[in-house]
């Protein structure tokens, strides 16, 4: 009867079951015998936990038996109450009870948790004076343990002196390598004469991940399909290919397993958040809500993360009232994700409140709650928290202490840091390598690298991952210099870089722009074997872009054997922007979308800044299109960006919507909102905007000034700039820079207030640089101030002996002032001193598509005229159903000063991207009608007249800032279109005028989309295209001819609008009249005469 009873126990899961053979072994007197205890000690531990198996442990009198003990040691490591298990150790030691084998297995996994390391190590000490060390349990156990610890070096001295390993050692000693280690002891185990099991491959899949090594990770699931441990393997393979990037490839495996259960659908949402894909997260978690589908904790903590980094405040609070209904909102892991939501909301009464409500509170929780404060900028109460932890006897573990010490790294709180590095020392574990590495990049990251440069040293064991951190702290600092000198003494050391160590030493290459020196370390990662690593690799496309050799950061990327992740493609991105070519940027941006990579949150702050800099509308709303799609739309960081667009593309009315929108406004938005009105030259806008922005008491930069200052000088508002200048030194204790005092020379100069702008510059504490010298002589060059301008460009000189536009500037002058030898004396010293213009680009949008255009190029051609090429050459006239129209140029006098190669480019550049249709091209020259530009300004769009403009003088840019011409600048002068929103004050427009020019947005394109080349052919709607000079010249008026046929023409360009849809499509212009004829009229410069045959 008893021992039925002992065999009842060893399968018994029902706590009433277990009372009863409890109960009968109490009557029949069993239940004082050791190994019947031991029995019911282990049962009830696994279904009442381990306090209540204690109790049935005490219940013996003198418990001797080592199997007893054992089975208590056992039930409290089960439960990780690792100390407990420990303290059971010592006091079964203290009867001078002699523990077994079995014995050091439980402690040795109780000493994985402990708080000090050195117990594992004299336990260590322990086993080899018994002589058990040889013992293939045992020594599984240490390797594990060792392990555990990060003492990876001793776990492998272990594991090599074992003289017989089986399966399991082999499992321990995978499960605690990390990435390419790993996969080469899987290797080894194999040829060594062992056959992996579930358990191994499972071991690997961390490893795999951690390398983000797709092709192993591939490998590895093939070798599961042979083996058939798809079955059991499942999760494991989902959570490696979402860090390896491969998220398609995880989902088909998730689709693919026939039961789901919470493991699996934890993984998949985890591994979406994981990689940055909160929206996919979220919408897993939700149509799983939806169908009523049971969800573990795994999956709730994941939701959580993805709301909470996108600041879904309804979405967080709406998945926290499920975990309320469901029952696991007390759950430890849940509840503390909670606290760090709603941290990142802001919202610090609600995460207190989450907190209080944790019953069982363990060091990650409070760690939490720390963190929180910290996040929130309450440091006091941090402290305080953290004194409260201690008080109630609650040691912060090693990860405890490394997450509060991240916390202050990243927040600089670095009182809060000091406190926990001084618990870690009263705790015995700074000298730990964990610990120690997270103190020295706490130290780091919050300045103090002497403080940081003393605790490394301090470390005993230090490993590469101690040396990456204070690399990776100097190189995210800013100190390159340092960051160079910690690689190389590492190089002398005995440890050897690692990937991790490439990686933080990279970016100092690129900070420096020595690209000799990254050259060698690629070199480096080659021989080393790194190469193959995707963020080593895109780490060397950082570096290249950076250092300004795009080519190579090209050919890196588009290698056949590199697997391009969402990191890859964001490092390109950013590699384009930072060279300038923000047209492949957006190119890589459809490409990455073409190769179903989903774009994150950080592809979308990239990539905006592209469309901004080409001032690309379309582009800029189907990216804000997009992120409102993928759940982005609140992103402060997006709505910057958006701003930014938005301003520089024409549409001031959607960013101030978009600003006034934003629910939480940083000093970034605020500055990308006043840029915004410095573009359109709204500057009491931007003086209004600058006093809500001082009420709201956000942070106020450098940036902040220099955007209000910029607006200031193109409205003209002198009394406000200086009040504003004079604000950054008096209230906010800011010192002005050069950029600064430029923007205030330059409102002086072009209020003609000379005087106070040389005296303000012979005041300035700093010697004043090309940019406020060039500020003076933009400002001589709107005033036609010759003398002045002469000195400015003496100063100029000297400090820019090769910037043409200086000297171009001083000739202009000259020119208004009726001094055209000297005119012709700085002209021609410019050509003596070889200096060049830097060649101009433009954009023009065809088909959705966005083609750029330079004075360099010798033409354009997109894909689609290389396709029509291939299948042969033929005319327009010869496809049926299509109109006969006449290409037209129409010539005004010519400019001399204007460069050839850019009007040949702009009409190359025009010729590509009409297929068919009217286009009138107009060359505007000096005209009498200057003092009277409100009848071109104004009469444009109401006669649909798109302008293309050069702003290089003063008089065109004051001309574009009073009638809203947005520019699309990429050299510094010249691309710009006539906006449609005239100032608010002007009663000459309505909205009505505008609806046709407004949605005229491109030129007829291959495909015969409605445009205004179209309206003009089919519609009869006048339209022009206005090519404006240098010097702001406006087309002149039309006057009658003598033949008559020109001003015909020209009275149908210039016009007398006509509903007769009948008229057929004016004929192209006749040869012009001879200059005798026509006084107002030059020779015809050799390019009109090309142009012609076009």
């Amino acid at each position: 009867m008893i021992q039925r009873s002992i065999q009842l126990l060893r399968s018994c899961r029902d706590p009433k079951l277990l009372s009863l053979i409890h109960a009968n072994l109490l009557v029949s007197g069993a239940a004082s015998d050791d190994l019947s205890l031991a029995r019911l000690v282990i049962s009830y531990s696994s279904l009442h936990g381990p306090d209540i198996a204690r109790s049935v442990f005490d219940s013996s009198p003198n418990p001797t038996s080592p199997v007893l003990w054992n089975s208590i040691i056992r039930a409290y490591t089960s439960a990780r109450r690792h100390s407990e298990a420990l303290a059971i150790y010592h006091s079964m030691s203290d009867r001078n009870l002699a523990p077994d084998k079995h014995t050091f297995t439980f402690v040795l996994k109780a000493c994985t948790g402990a708080p000090d390391p050195q117990l594992g190590l004299s336990i260590h000490r322990r086993i080899k004076r018994r002589g058990l060390e040889s013992d293939v349990f045992i020594g599984t156990a240490l390797v594990d343990m060792y392990c555990k610890l990060g003492r990876i070096r001793t776990a492998r001295e272990v594991f090599d002196r074992m003289p017989v390993k089986d399966v399991v050692a082999w499992n321990a000693l995978i499960a605690g390598l990390e990435g390419f280690e790993a996969l080469e002891a899987f290797k080894e185990m194999q040829l060594v004469g062992f056959s992996p099991n579930s358990v191994t491959v499972l071991n690997l899949f961390p490893a795999i991940g951690g390398v983000s090594a797709l092709l192993y990770c591939r490998a590895v699931h093939g070798f599961s399909i042979r083996r058939c441990f798809l079955g059991f393997v499942a999760n494991g393979l989902i959570d490696a290919y979402s860090k390896c990037g491969d998220l398609s490839i995880a989902r088909r495996v998730f689709d693919g397993l026939v039961n789901k259960d919470k493991v699996s659908l934890g993984t998949m949402i985890s591994g979406y958040a994981q990689n940055g894909f909160f929206f996919d997260a979220l919408e897993l978690f939700e149509e799983l809500r939806r169908e009523d589908v049971e969800m573990n904790q795994v999956s709730a903590v994941s939701a959580i993360c993805s709301a909470a980094e996108m600041r879904d405040f309804e979405r967080g609070a709406d998945i926290h009232a499920y975990t309320v209904r469901v029952g696991i909102d007390s759950d430890v892991s849940v509840a503390t994700t909670l606290v760090s939501m709603y941290a990142k909301f802001g919202d610090i009464e609600k995460a207190k409140r989450v907190f209080d409500g944790i019953r069982d509170r363990d060091s990650v929780a409070w760690s939490a709650m720390i963190s929180a404060f910290v996040q929130t900028g309450h440091p006091r109460e941090a402290v305080a928290l953290f004194q409260d932890m201690r008080c109630l006897g609650i040691n912060a573990d090693q990860v405890s202490i490394a997450s509060l010490l991240s916390a202050c790294a990243e927040s600089s709180a670095l009182d809060l840091g000091k406190s926990m590095h001084c618990h870690a020392l009263k705790s015995n574990i700074s000298s730990s390598v964990s610990t120690g590495t997270a103190i020295v990049a706490m130290y780091a990251k919050c300045g103090c690298f002497d403080a940081a440069l003393t605790v490394f040293d301090d470390v005993s064991d230090k490993d590469i991952v101690t040396w990456n951190a204070l690399i990776n702290a100097y190189a995210q600092m800013g100190d390159a210099e340092n960051a160079m000198k910690m690689f190389r003494k590492l190089q002398s050391t005995d440890h050897q870089p690692d990937s991790g160590t490439i990686v933080g030493v990279l970016p100092a290459c690129a900070l420096t722009n020595d690209l000799e020196q990254g050259a060698r370390i690629h070199g480096q990662v080659i021989k080393s074997g790194f190469e193959s690593d995707r963020h080593v690799k895109n780490a060397l496309m950082d570096m290249y872009a950076k250092c300004g050799n795009i080519d190579a950061s090209e050919l890196l990327f588009y290698r056949s054997d590199f697997a391009r992740d969402e990191i890859s493609w964001n490092t390109m991105i950013v590699g384009y922007q930072h060279n300038g070519c923000a047209e492949d940027a957006i190119k890589a941006f459809c490409h990455m979308k073409a190769e179903n990579i989903r774009p994150s949150l950080v592809t979308l702050v990239s990539v905006l800044p592209a469309a901004a800099h080409m001032s690309a509308l379309r582009e800029g709303m189907a990216l804000h299109a997009h992120a409102v799609k993928i759940g982005f739309e609140s992103s402060r960081l997006v709505g910057n960006s958006l701003i930014d667009v938005y301003s520089k593309c024409g549409r001031l009315d959607f960013a101030e919507r978009l600003f006034d929108w934003m629910l939480e406004r940083d000093t970034v938005s605020w500055n990308a909102m006043l840029n915004g009105y410095a573009i359109h030259r709204r500057g009491e806008e931007a003086v209004s905007l600058f006093s809500r922005m001082r009420r709201s008491r956000v942070a106020i930069d450098l940036v902040s000034f220099i955007t209000v200052l910029s607006a200031c000088r193109h409205g003209g508002l002198v009394k406000e700039g200086k009040q504003v200048f004079d604000l950054m030194k008096s209230e906010y204790r800011l010192k002005p820079d050069l950029e600064h005092y430029a923007c205030l020379v330059d409102l002086l100069g072009r209020a003609g207030r000379f005087d106070e702008a040389i005296e303000f510059i012979q005041t300035m504490p700093m010697e004043a640089d090309a940019g406020v010298w060039g500020a003076l002589l933009g400002g001589c060059r709107m005033h036609s101030n010759a003398r002045l301008g002469e000195v400015a460009l003496d100063r100029l000189a000297s400090l820019e002996p090769l910037n043409l536009a200086n000297h171009v500037a001083l000739s202009s002058i000259y020119a208004q002032v009726g001094r055209w030898s000297d005119a012709r004396r700085t002209r021609s010293g410019e050509r003596g001193r070889g200096l060049v213009r830097v060649p101009g680009c433009s954009w023009v949008n065809v088909e959705s598509a966005v083609h750029g255009f330079g004075m360099d190029h010798s033409g354009h051609q997109t894909e689609a005229s290389k396709a029509e090429e291939s299948e042969g050459s033929r005319s327009s006239g010869s496809i049926k159903g299509k109109r006969q129209i006449t290409k037209k140029v129409l010539e005004y006098c010519y400019e001399p000063e204007m460069v050839e190669a850019y009007r040949t480019s702009m009409l190359k550049a025009f010729k590509k991207t009409l297929d068919e249709g009217i286009f009138i091209f107009i060359i505007g020259s000096s005209s009498e009608d200057r003092d009277r530009p409100e009848d071109f300004w104004f009469g444009a769009p109401k006669k649909g007249i798109m302008v293309f403009a050069l702003p290089g003088e003063p008089s065109l840019t004051e001309l574009a800032g009073d009638f809203k011409i947005h520019f699309h600048d990429r050299q510094g002068e010249f691309y710009c279109w006539l906006n449609t929103t005239m100032m608010e004050n002007r009663k000459v427009l309505t909205t009505s005028d505008l609806d046709g020019f407004d949605k005229a947005q491109t030129l007829v394109s291959k495909t015969n989309k409605p445009c205004i080349a179209e309206k003009i052919a089919f519609s009869r709607i006048p339209s022009r295209v206005v090519l404006v000079d240098y010097n702001g010249s406006l087309p002149p008026r039309q006057t009658s001819t003598t033949d008559g046929t020109e001003s015909s023409s020209a009275s149908s360009i210039a016009g007398s609008t006509t509903s007769n849809s009948t008229v057929p499509p004016p004929n192209p212009i006749k040869e012009p009249i001879s200059n005798e004829a026509n006084p107002r009229r030059l020779r015809l410069p050799k390019w009109i005469r090309w142009a012609r045959a076009l």
